[in-house]
């Protein structure tokens, strides 16, 4: 509770950049088309960052990171600093049970699918290699 009563105003310390919150994980975006584009997001990092430790919170920079998405083949490549410290590019996301990955296609998401799918598949049959009713096996 004491948390979202600090964060409530954070529209004020990222006007530029979108964001969106679940309790403490927090999501900022913008759209980016040149490289002078990546210095407004990392202008509002650092004063986040001021703001955060002005009310006694530091961010955990290690927890950071930061994801490009686009279907362009000139990727724009930026290393955004909070803290004096990089943060982490990743090339690959879990975000509510989707997998992401920078040119927005799913076939690693359908395939980290299809791995578990055929992981409780092949327990299923092991589990029910010995039963005899036909009615547990029609159950099942």
């Amino acid at each position: 509770m004491l948390f979202s009563l600090f964060v409530n105003s954070l529209k004020l310390v990222i006007p530029n950049s979108k964001f969106l919150m679940f309790v403490d994980d927090l999501k900022i975006f913008r759209k980016i088309k040149s490289v002078t584009d990546c210095l407004i997001p990392q202008k509002e990092f650092d004063v986040l960052v001021l703001w955060f430790n002005s009310m006694g919170l530091n961010f955990n920079v290690e927890k950071c990171q930061s994801m490009s998405f686009t279907r362009n083949r000139n990727i724009i490549n930026y290393t955004y600093l909070m803290n004096g410290s990089s943060i982490n590019i990743i090339t690959r996301k879990k975000d509510l049970g989707i997998l992401f990955c920078p040119n927005l296609e799913f076939h690693y998401h359908i395939e980290a699918v299809y791995c578990r799918v055929f992981k409780m598949l092949g327990f299923v049959i092991r589990t029910s290699s010995e039963f005899i009713l036909s009615s547990s096996l029609k159950a099942l």
